[in-house]
């Protein structure tokens, strides 16, 4: 199965969270779940430049 390619970004930010103490690694988690919906959306809507012109 392919990877998305956002799932590079997100989970370089999951890395550090699952060795940070429980306050920071909610935040690194819930800013990586953040970034993976920004992805999904953008790729449900993106428009390449043929359909653009």
């Amino acid at each position: 199965m392919p990877v998305p390619a956002y799932s590079t970004g997100s989970n370089e930010i999951d890395q550090p969270a699952t060795a940070a103490p429980g306050p920071l690694s909610r935040r690194l988690r819930r800013n990586a779940d953040r970034l993976r919906e920004t992805a999904d959306v953008h790729d449900a809507t993106a428009h390449n430049a043929e359909a653009l012109a």
